[in-house]
C-alpha cells in the first residue's frame, strides 16, 4: 500500500469511526408493516423508456459484479448486497410486486453491469443515473418510489461500509475462498470459479484502488442523508487519478486533491432537458459533455496519460488528435447510451400531487396561492418589484414569457435565472469551493499544449476559453470533458446533424462561471424537499419562516412525508427507518441562511402559496 495512503489512514479511521463499529441492521419486516402497500408516483406512457432509464449502463466500473455479489459486510454473516444491508443506505428498490423488472439480482434501482473492456470484458458493476435520482416517501401506510426524485441515500456510509467489508477479506482470506465458492454457485462460467489468482488479483486491485480514493475524498462536511459534494470527488479523481498530476505535500496528502466540504442534495431531473442550463451553478448546458463528468465521477474511466510512443510523438500543434484513433482521451463513457438514458429522461413525467395518497387540495386556496405567486410584491435589491415567476419561471414550453431566445438550431429551451450569492443571501460554500478552485501544480505537457491549440486557433466551442487561465479546475475539467466528445465525434464519423442530435442541440458551455446559484422552474418542489441546494430547510413550511425562525437543528433519516408543511417529517417521533442524524445548520456548507422573499408575507398568504406549490 502506498506511503500516502498509510500517512492519511489516521484521518480515514476517524471518518469511519463517526459511522460506528456495525452497520445498522435494517428491519425490512418492521417496514413492511409501516408501508404495507407500495407503488410508484408516476406513469410512464412508454414502458420501453422505463426499462431504459433504469437498466442502462453508462460507462460507471464500480467493481466486478462477481466480487460484489459475493462480499460479506465488516461483520459476516450477510452478504453486503443483500437488501437488509443495502437499505440502511437509503438506496432504493422497486415497489415490491414489481422488483426485478428494472433491476438486476435483487440490487437496488440504478445498480447496472456491463463488460470492462480493460479487464478482459469481465462484467463489472456500476451505477446509472437512476441510483442517485431516485426518490422515496411514505404516505400513510404506502412506500410510494419516484422516478428521478432525490433520494436519501447516504453515500459518505455507504462508501465507508463497503471499503470495511473490503478491509474484512484482506485480514481474513478464508473469506476470500468463501466468496470463490459462492461466485461458483451463482455464477459457474465467472472466470473467478475456478481461477482464484485472478480473484485475488482483481480484489486486491479494488481494495487499493478504494482505499486511495477514500483517502482523499475523507469529507470535512460529512453530506449524510441525501447529500453529496460530488463535484469535489470528480475534481480529485480527474486530476489525481486520470491525470496523474499526483505531486503530494510534506504530510503526504496530494496538492491537487481537496477534502469535500460543499455537499448539495441530489438534483431532481424532472423536465431537466427542457432546461436551459443544469447543476447548482447552471454550469452545464450541453446534456452529453454534462453527462460524461458525471460518469466520471462514477467510476468511470479517461485516458490523459501518454502510455506508448506513438503518443509521445505525436505533433500537438495538429488538431488531428481529435480524429486519430489513439487512446488518449479514450473513455469508459458509453456515450450511445448516454444519449438513450437521455431521450429516456424527456419521457420521465413529472410527479403530480395525488389527493388520495396526500391528501385532498383546496380550490380557493389554490386559486390565491396563485395569486401570489405571480404578483410582484418583492424588493429585487435594485428598486425593481418582482414575483416568484420572474426568477421560477413555469415549466411550460407554450409560454413565450418562459422560454429562450432560439439558438442556432432554432431551439428554445425553459429560462433559468442566474443569482449571485450576495443577492439570494445561501450558504456559499458550494461557489467558493468550486468556483475558486485552482490546480496547485502545471498541466502535464501534452494537455497543455492541446489547451493552447485548442485555445489559440478559435476551435469552436473554445473560443471564450482564456489561455492563461490554465489554473481552473472547473476549466480544465470542462476542457477535458470537450475534447473527448470532440473525438468521440470524429472516431465515429458523425455528422454535424448526428452531432447536434446528440448533444439535444445545445451547445457546451465554455464560461464556466461559477459564481452563481440557479433557480430553475419549481417543477415537482412538492417533492423536492430537503429545499435550498444544500438540503438545510426540511419543510416548504420552514422555508417561508425569517432565516432567523428557521430550525437551526433537525434530524433526517426518515421517509415519513408531512403533506401539510411538505416535505419530510424531522419530528422526534418519526420512523427513521435509515438511521436517525441530526443536521446542523449552523456550519459552513450548511447553513440555511438566505431567499427572505416570500419569509415576509402574511400566514394565509404562506399558506395558499404552499398550496399551489403542491400543483407545480
Amino acid at each position: 500500500m502506498s506511503n500516502v495512503v498509510m500517512k492519511r489512514i489516521p484521518l480515514l479511521l476517524a471518518f469511519v469511526a463517526t459511522f460506528g463499529c456495525k452497520p445498522r441492521t435494517f428491519n425490512t419486516e418492521t417496514q413492511a408493516a409501516g408501508a404495507r402497500q407500495e407503488r410508484w408516483l408516476q406513469e410512464w406512457g412508454s414502458e420501453t423508456q422505463k426499462n431504459w432509464w433504469y437498466l442502462t449502463p453508462q460507462g460507471s466500473l464500480v467493481v466486478p459484479m462477481d466480487i460484489f455479489r459475493s462480499l460479506e459486510t465488516e461483520a459476516g454473516g450477510t452478504l453486503f448486497s443483500d437488501k437488509q444491508n443495502m437499505k440502511q443506505f437509503g438506496w432504493v428498490y422497486a415497489p415490491r410486486q414489481e422488483e426485478g423488472k428494472y433491476n438486476l439480482f435483487g440490487l437496488p434501482l440504478g445498480f447496472v453491469q456491463e463488460p470492462d473492456a480493460k479487464n478482459d470484458n469481465r462484467m463489472t458493476m456500476g451505477f446509472t443515473c437512476a441510483a442517485c435520482h431516485t426518490g422515496e416517501i411514505q404516505a400513510g401506510n404506502t412506500r410510494v418510489v419516484i422516478d428521478g426524485g432525490q433520494p436519501l441515500v447516504n453515500i459518505d456510509k455507504y462508501n465507508v461500509a463497503f471499503l470495511r467489508a473490503l478491509q474484512a477479506v484482506k485480514r481474513n482470506p478464508d473469506r476470500l475462498k468463501s466468496m470463490q465458492t459462492r461466485i461458483s454457485q451463482f455464477n459457474s462460467k465467472s472466470p473467478y470459479a475456478q481461477n482464484m489468482e485472478l480473484l485475488k488479483k482483481d480484489f486486491e486491485e479494488r481494495l487499493v484502488y478504494f482505499t486511495e480514493r477514500m483517502t482523499r475524498n475523507t469529507p470535512k462536511v460529512t453530506g449524510g442523508h441525501g447529500r453529496l459534494d460530488a463535484v469535489t470527488q470528480i475534481l480529485n479523481e480527474i486530476l489525481v487519478d486520470h491525470a496523474q498530476l499526483n505531486e503530494k505535500d510534506q504530510s503526504g496528502h496530494y496538492v491537487n486533491a481537496r477534502f469535500p466540504a460543499a455537499p448539495i442534495s441530489f438534483p431532481t431531473l424532472w423536465k431537466v432537458p427542457d432546461f436551459e442550463c443544469v447543476q447548482t451553478n447552471c454550469l452545464a448546458r450541453n446534456p452529453l459533455t454534462r453527462n460524461l463528468g458525471e460518469v466520471l465521477g462514477v467510476y468511470g474511466r479517461i485516458q490523459l496519460r501518454l502510455i506508448d510512443n506513438k503518443d509521445k510523438g505525436f505533433n500537438w500543434n495538429d488538431l488531428a488528435i481529435l480524429s486519430a484513433p489513439q487512446k488518449l482521451f479514450d473513455i469508459s463513457a458509453n456515450l450511445h447510451n448516454l444519449h438513450r438514458l437521455e431521450e429516456s429522461l424527456k419521457s420521465m413525467p413529472a410527479p403530480k400531487w395525488n389527493e388520495e395518497l396526500l391528501g385532498g387540495l383546496n380550490k380557493e386556496l389554490l386559486r390565491k396561492g396563485e395569486e401570489v405567486y405571480n404578483k410582484k410584491q418583492f424588493s429585487d435589491g435594485k428598486g425593481n418589484n418582482v414575483a416568484c415567476v420572474s426568477c421560477h419561471v413555469k415549466a411550460d414550453l407554450n409560454n413565450a414569457d418562459s422560454l429562450t431566445n432560439a439558438n442556432k438550431y432554432g431551439k428554445r429551451f425553459l429560462r433559468v435565472n442566474r443569482l449571485s450569492p450576495d443577492v439570494v443571501k445561501t450558504d456559499t460554500a458550494f461557489l467558493e469551493e468550486h468556483g475558486t478552485r485552482t490546480l496547485a501544480s502545471s498541466l502535464p505537457p501534452h494537455l497543455s499544449a492541446i489547451y493552447d491549440v485548442l485555445v489559440n486557433k478559435n476551435e469552436p466551442f473554445f473560443d471564450r476559453f482564456d489561455p492563461n487561465e490554465k489554473k481552473s479546475s472547473l476549466k480544465f475539467l470542462g476542457l477535458i470533458n470537450l475534447v473527448a466528445v470532440k473525438k468521440w465525434f470524429a472516431v465515429n464519423k458523425f455528422t454535424d446533424e448526428k452531432k447536434a442530435e446528440y448533444s439535444s442541440y445545445q451547445e457546451p458551455s465554455t464560461d464556466f462561471n461559477a459564481g452563481v446559484y440557479k433557480a430553475r422552474p419549481l417543477v415537482g418542489i412538492a417533492f423536492s424537499a430537503p429545499y435550498l441546494h444544500n438540503g438545510s430547510i426540511p419543510t416548504l413550511a420552514e422555508f417561508f419562516k425569517k432565516p432567523e425562525e428557521r430550525i437551526q437543528a433537525f434530524s433526517t433519516g426518515t421517509l415519513q412525508y408531512d403533506s401539510k408543511s411538505v416535505g419530510y417529517s424531522y419530528a422526534n417521533d418519526s420512523d427513521f427507518v435509515y438511521g436517525k442524524e441530526s443536521f446542523n445548520a449552523g456550519i459552513r456548507g450548511n447553513r440555511n441562511t438566505g431567499h427572505t422573499w416570500g419569509t415576509e408575507l402574511s400566514s394565509e398568504d404562506k399558506t395558499a402559496l404552499i398550496e399551489y406549490l403542491k400543483t407545480l
